[in-house]
């Protein structure tokens, strides 16, 4: 049997791998941007999502994932993830689970192989308040992939974004925050009905749904 510091060092390589930071770029690649507001002035704000921003406020980033996860996880678990032919974005999806402190049975979900192409869909809901027994029913019902995506991803709601305008006038900082939702053209909608034009347009080989 190989030692556990033969399977860390494989974690090591891999958070700071070209993988690692392709998935991290790809997973917030539609969580943070710029966006226009449909009036007059063409007001600009900056966007970000309640997943980013539930990152931020636990003070995760890129920089230091790797170091919070080393003292999180032990050799056992890291043993068992990086010895099991986990698909790369998978193991990411684990990681990812790891650093924001999910419960167990959120992991159990995640981690399940039969589960893969839901696991990102779960993350996203478990990052946003829901438990794992709201979705456990799902990932059981005999309907297709799309129809369980569908449900699981209707948990939540739909997902809100913080814009936030900054501008000066007469020497004084002038802040608007405003809580909205993206539209199917991928743009968003306040709940008073103005609309904010999405200006940032991904690379189309960075893009897929959550």
């Amino acid at each position: 049997m190989l030692p556990h510091t033969f399977y860390r060092s494989i974690f090591d390589f891999y958070m700071e791998s070209t993988y690692f930071n392709y998935d991290w770029e790809s997973f917030f690649i539609h969580d943070v941007g710029l966006c226009e507001k449909n009036d007059r002035c063409g007001t600009k704000f900056d966007f970000m999502s309640d997943v980013r921003t539930a990152f931020m406020e636990k003070g995760i980033s890129k920089r230091n994932a790797h170091y919070i996860l080393s003292l999180k996880m032990t050799d056992e678990q890291i043993e068992k993830y990086f010895n099991s032919n986990y698909d790369t974005r998978h193991l990411f999806r684990i990681m990812i689970a790891h650093l924001m402190d999910l419960d167990s049975e959120q992991i159990a979900q995640i981690e399940d192989k039969s589960h893969e192409p839901y696991s990102q869909a779960l993350l996203v809901q478990f990052i946003c308040g829901v438990p794992a027994d709201k979705t456990a029913p799902i990932l059981e019902m005999p309907v297709s992939q799309t129809d369980k995506l569908a449900h699981i991803r209707e948990l939540s709601g739909e997902e809100t974004y913080t814009l936030v305008s900054r501008s000066y006038c007469k020497g004084r900082r002038k802040t608007i925050s405003v809580k909205a939702r993206r539209t199917p053209e991928d743009d968003f909608i306040d709940d008073s009905g103005n609309i904010y034009k999405n200006l940032f347009d991904p690379p189309l080989y960075t893009q897929f749904e959550y």
